[in-house]
């Protein structure tokens, strides 16, 4: 039947010291191989089945043939107070969005609110394990990160990027987690969908001759992704890259098309709760504790991620398709 894998188990530990080598046989110092090692641990806790762990080979990949920068040299181009803009210098956008995460940090802490980009970067896995990191050291991130055109609004072509964004806060008892993009799908669910020989709601996408479809492939093949509640999602999808591309001076809608590497543009924006506020955590939990009690089915941002993460820390294994694990593990004896 279509849609069904065969699974196989590997240890937390395993699946860990596994990443980490595969990076380090790709050229990236120990330094690297832990920041990048962590990103995809973070994304594949989640349990969402694309935008992690099954990003890697292709990552590996590029980084064999020299597509992205495997040792990037990150250099600050500009700044203003606690602003800055780095040139990451074609490296993996999963070690250059680590870098702005951390310098964040450390602008927030002086100066209570950060802004740090960088552009000539790549893509950046998904939003999730960088302002989650930031939510652990109790900061409030907000990421974004401009990319490829890929989507459409009404009756256009493609036109923008679909605008990836995530921003994450941590309380005393309540976690939230919140990781998107501004079209109705991102392009690693809908190739989800389309394995598993699954429908999708028409308003999604249009094929190439530009119908609505409910099939995830017409949409893939030469269709259009649509940006979620029509002009709503196209005009967060332009703050995106009004607060990236344009901001930083990285590449600009059809330069993107120019170029396979060094296109994205990453931003995060950073706040220290604690320098105003002492009652913040204590007011995260107000606000779900609020909600749910109102509506105790209420599902809140990253309630699926933290349950994922739980489940696998309890069973001290991660499921990963059968053919998934064996073309890493062909990687590394390649490599």
């Amino acid at each position: 039947m279509k849609g069904e894998k065969k699974l196989s188990k590997i240890k937390i530990s395993e699946l860990e010291s596994l990443i980490f080598t595969l990076f380090e046989k790709a050229g990236l110092n120990k330094g690297h191989c832990q920041q990048i090692t962590d990103v995809f641990m973070r994304t594949t806790y989640r349990g969402v089945g694309h935008h992690d762990i099954y990003s890697l080979p292709g990552r590996i990949t590029n980084l064999q043939k020299d597509k992205i920068n495997n040792s990037p040299d990150m250099k600050k181009l500009a700044g203003f107070n606690s602003m800055e803009v780095y040139d990451g210098d074609n490296g993996p956008g999963e070690i250059n969005c680590y870098f702005i995460t951390e310098r964040s940090q450390k602008l927030a802490d002086q100066n209570g609110i950060s802004l740090v980009s960088i552009k000539n970067s790549n893509h950046f896995l998904a939003a999730a394990p960088y302002v989650e990191l930031s939510a652990e050291r109790d900061y409030l991130s907000l990421i974004f990160s401009s990319a490829g055109i890929s989507m459409g609004v009404g009756e256009s072509p493609k036109v923008i990027g679909n605008g990836p964004f995530g921003y994450a806060v941590q309380g005393q008892n309540h976690n939230v987690l919140f990781d998107i993009c501004m079209a109705y799908s991102s392009y690693g669910k809908l190739h989800a969908k389309a394995e598993a020989g699954e429908k999708v709601p028409s308003y999604w996408g249009k094929d190439s001759e530009g119908n609505s479809t409910e099939d995830p492939a017409e949409i893939l093949e030469g269709g259009i992704p649509l940006a979620m509640g029509a002009h709503k999602g196209f005009g967060l999808s332009m703050m995106v890259e009004f607060i990236t591309s344009i901001l930083a001076d990285g590449d600009i809608a059809l330069e993107k098309n120019k170029k396979n590497t060094g296109i994205y543009t990453h931003s995060i924006i950073t706040l220290k709760p604690e320098g105003v506020n002492d009652s913040y955590v204590n007011n995260v939990d107000k606000l779900i504790d609020d909600m749910k009690t109102i509506y105790p089915d209420l599902h809140i941002p990253g309630d699926s991620s933290y349950g994922s993460k739980k489940e696998i820390e309890k069973k001290g294994y991660f499921e990963i398709e059968k053919s998934l694990l064996d073309r890493l593990l062909e990687l590394k004896e390649d490599l």
